[in-house]
C-alpha cells in the first residue's frame, strides 16, 4: 500500500504539472499571437512611413526645381517695378 502511495502522490504532482504547463501554454500561445499583431502593425506603420517618406522627398524636389524658377521670376517682377517706378518718377515731376 504504501507503494500504491507513492505512485498516487507522483500522479498527483505530475498532474499538478501538467496543469500548470497547461495554462503557461496557453499563456505563450497569447504572448505569441499579441506579438504577431504587434509585428502586423508596426509593418503597416513602417510601411506607411516609407510613403510618407517618399512623398515629402517628391515634395523637396518639386520645391527646389521651383525655387530656381521662382528667383528668375522674382527678379525680372522687381526690375520691372523699379522700371515703372522710375518712368513714374520722371514724367510725374
Amino acid at each position: 500500500m504504501d507503494r500504491d502511495a507513492m505512485y498516487q502522490s507522483l500522479s498527483d504532482r505530475f498532474d499538478r504539472l501538467d496543469e500548470k504547463l497547461e495554462v503557461l501554454g496557453n499563456a505563450v500561445a497569447r504572448y505569441e499571437e499579441r506579438l504577431a499583431a504587434g509585428n502586423t502593425k508596426f509593418d503597416r506603420l513602417e510601411w506607411r512611413l516609407d510613403q510618407i517618406e517618399n512623398r515629402v522627398n517628391a515634395i523637396e524636389n518639386a520645391v527646389s526645381q521651383m525655387g530656381g524658377k521662382t528667383v528668375v521670376w522674382e527678379r525680372a517682377a522687381w526690375v520691372v517695378f523699379s522700371a515703372i517706378i522710375a518712368l513714374l518718377a520722371t514724367y510725374l515731376k
